[in-house]
């Protein structure tokens, strides 16, 4: 019989590990001095920290955080990688503070926007931006502090987390930066640990908005136990949460959440000629949802909406709700902000 020797590791990939802290792509922070590539099975060992300092979006076959370690990205980077395997991760993918970016910078010294508006100081917010299904934007900076940066992963088997997975705006004096963006695709989440796009928590005045997350379960319909927030900053003049979209394999339409973590703050102001349908709409903790500028949100198929608590509200201003025949209103009231009508009779009946 022909005995065919196949090389240590090659039924998961060649296991490849953090020799030190360093960038990504530099040999030395690898051992055997090997970038991991889609085939190996990258490991970041317990007390280093690897950065990524591009764009661009990196592969390998499998990826464990281990607890004291760190993943991160250099400042307006990206952490963007395709993962073939499993994504655990005991330790923290940290884009806290990543961004410089001024996109949803208000005037004066108001807080930084993103998914949801920064704090009000002197009567000007930034804009809201970026992708609600699938958000890849930065943050914003505010005054002298910085804005989230973006994590996006594409993970064909299970993404663990049992660490943390943020991209936080920064905590400062005044007129804080906005959260980032995390996008999951995966399989399937596991773990008890948080995913975090929070508006920077501010000392002083005006907080900044929180920024967007996307999780979406290509063949689960289970999202763990993972706290998943996107909250504004917490201070004086406070903002508005940011977007949470939540998509599992059985969902059609997926489902939005505007959490405002108690914070009796802004609202998060949808801000798009876009359409959007969900299968559910959780708005909860004073959060507040305004459908603005061309919007419309169509909730023809959801025959209970709104609040999980009695200070939580959708509000419509410039856009437009499509109602179905019949519906459940719990917890709270629908209100028209301004003097226009939205509608006829038969979309808000």
């Amino acid at each position: 019989m022909l005995a065919i020797l196949l090389p240590v590791g090659s039924a998961h990939g060649t296991a490849i590990n953090s020799a030190q802290t360093g960038n990504w792509t530099d040999s030395s922070t690898w051992s055997g001095s090997v970038v991991p590539k889609i085939t190996d099975d990258a490991t970041i060992l317990n007390g280093h920290t690897v950065t990524i300092t591009d764009v661009s979006t990196h592969d390998v076959k499998s990826l464990t955080i281990q607890t004291n370690a760190v993943l991160t990205h250099g400042t307006n980077d990206k952490l963007k990688m395709d993962i073939g395997g499993d994504l655990t991760v005991d330790g923290v993918i940290d884009a806290n503070g990543k961004s410089t970016l001024t996109t949803g910078r208000g005037s004066g010294n108001d807080g930084s926007s993103h998914g949801g508006q920064g704090g009000i100081r002197d009567g000007t917010y930034g804009i809201t931006y970026g992708s609600l299904t699938a958000p890849t934007d930065l943050g914003s900076k505010g005054g002298g502090f910085n804005g989230g940066g973006a994590v996006i992963l594409n993970v064909t088997g299970t993404t663990t987390v049992d660490g943390a997975i943020q991209a936080n705006g920064d905590a400062g004096d005044y007129y804080l930066g906005s959260g980032g963006s995390v996008y999951i695709t995966t399989a399937s989440l596991a773990g008890s640990g948080i995913i975090a796009a929070n508006g920077g928590n501010a000392s002083g005045d005006s907080t900044g908005g929180g920024g967007r997350i996307a999780v979406i379960l290509t063949n689960d319909t289970s999202f763990a136990n993972v706290a998943i927030t996107a909250y504004p900053g917490e201070g004086g003049r406070p903002g508005a949460a940011g977007t949470i979209y939540l998509k599992s394999s059985a969902a059609t339409n997926g489902t939005l959440k505007i959490d405002n973590n108690d914070i009796s703050g802004l609202t998060t102001t949808l801000v798009t000629n876009d359409t959007f349908r969900f299968d559910s709409i959780i708005i909860t903790n004073y959060g507040g949802f305004e459908i603005g500028v061309a919007a419309v949100l169509d909730i023809t198929n959801i025959p209970s909406i709104c609040c999980e608590d009695i200070n939580s509200r959708i509000i419509f201003s410039d856009g437009q709700i499509l109602f179905p025949e019949t519906y459940t209103l719990t917890n709270a009231t629908f209100s028209q902000k301004g003097n226009r009508s939205r509608g006829s009779k038969s979309e808000i009946a």
